[in-house]
């Protein structure tokens, strides 16, 4: 049964359209909504690179936010908390039946019981990010404690809420105080993405070529990635994408005068299959503190069959192991990187294509048969209102 057409749903999120990480989670999302027949609105931070292209019957509403990035973390955190303050009351002035809450943003999910408090409300987690602080320094260590409890608190305000993975669902399942449903939702691909990426084929490269595609962040780390390519100067490897990191990994680049290492930066996806084609290896990696997170690029990885290095911890490597062409590493380690590369010489992996691994992913990780749980939870909750 079709929801009623004037049925309202807005979604909240902290990152600007031009991210598109957000995007390919929350398109599927979009489009599942206007099926139903709801009014959708997306509502996000302004930018000024060139956004996303959006369903054409999404609302959406850029809410302007200081572009400054404050130093130190009590810093940041009050300007992402000042940030969702503002975003969340801006949502408030649509008035919908339904919100959705989507987060990494800690601070939207803290603040949605005071400033959403008449309406119903969707949690979509897509990261624990306050668990990635360090408990080395008193001063995190202490926040990360608070927040939990804040966290704990906030879970039985909203009706419904999703995760992206199994360490998500039982931190959620043991913090929940009352009942509330807890959906998993994974990520994965879109189905337009795993047509596309599902026909890669393998590169015509004289010599073993390595590819980074997504973001340059701290918790990536990427500097790994260029100390291994002094170590192995006749393998060419290539960084697609850009981030916050990205300068620092340039200058080390630069100081050890790599010539193998090239830097594409941020290309829309449709031209991201050309790296794909061009690549033998595809490189990920994850900081140790980061362990309890899956990168989405990686079923993208997946989706083209081709052999993957991950360095990275526990839930990606769980995921990892229900399928084959892979290997795994310390993460931070360019010695123990070095060696799975010449493992992956030897097994020229060059030449192969995984038809095993593309199937896994369009039996598991299509992201519009993922949302269908999300979708019928909304429905249930507006049969109520």
């Amino acid at each position: 049964m079709k929801a009623n057409s004037k049925m309202k749903v807005v979604v909240v999120t902290s990152y600007p359209l031009i991210e598109p990480v957000v995007a390919n989670r929350m398109i599927p999302f979009l489009n599942g909504f206007l099926e139903d027949g709801r009014e959708v609105h997306y509502l996000c931070p302004s930018s000024d690179g060139k956004p996303v292209s959006f369903p054409h019957s999404v609302r959406v509403h850029e809410v302007a936010l200081s572009l400054e990035k404050p130093a130190g973390f009590f810093g940041r955190a009050l300007k992402e908390m000042k940030d969702a303050f503002k975003l969340l009351k801006t949502a408030r002035k649509v008035d919908a039946s339904v919100y959705l809450v989507t987060a990494p943003s800690m601070f939207l999910i803290f603040l949605s019981p005071l400033l959403l408090l008449k309406y119903k409300v969707v949690l979509d987690i897509r990261d624990l990010s306050w668990e990635y602080l360090s408990d080395q320094k008193v001063s995190q260590r202490f926040a990360k404690y608070l927040f939990r409890i804040i966290f704990e608190r906030a879970l039985g305000f909203f009706e419904v809420v999703s995760v992206t993975n199994d360490t998500e669902y039982k931190y959620v399942s043991r913090k929940m105080r009352q009942r509330r449903d807890v959906i998993q939702v994974s990520n994965g691909v879109s189905q337009l993405q795993f047509e596309r990426l599902s026909k890669v084929e393998p590169s015509q490269n004289e010599s073993m070529v390595v590819s980074y595609i997504g973001n340059v962040g701290l918790a990536q780390d990427l500097s790994t990635l260029v100390k291994v390519a002094a170590l192995r100067p006749k393998i060419k490897f290539k960084i697609i994408g850009a981030g916050n990191d990205l300068h620092r990994v340039q200058e080390l680049s630069k100081r050890l005068q790599l010539v193998n290492v090239e830097f594409v930066g941020r290309v829309p996806w449709e031209e991201v299959i050309y790296y794909y084609n061009q690549s033998d290896v595809l490189y990920a990696q994850l900081a140790p503190c980061f362990s309890g997170a899956m990168p989405s690029k990686l079923y993208e990885y997946l989706a083209t069959g081709k052999h993957i290095i991950y360095g990275g911890g526990d839930q990606a490597q769980r995921i990892l192991m229900e399928f084959s062409n892979y290997q795994l590493v310390e993460p931070c380690d360019p010695y123990k990187l070095v060696g799975a590369l010449d493992a992956a010489n030897k097994m020229k992996v060059a030449s192969f294509i995984s038809m095993k691994d593309r199937e896994k992913v369009a039996d598991k990780y299509i992201r519009e048969n993922q949302v269908i749980k999300l979708r019928d939870a909304l429905r249930a909750m507006e049969a109520n209102l």
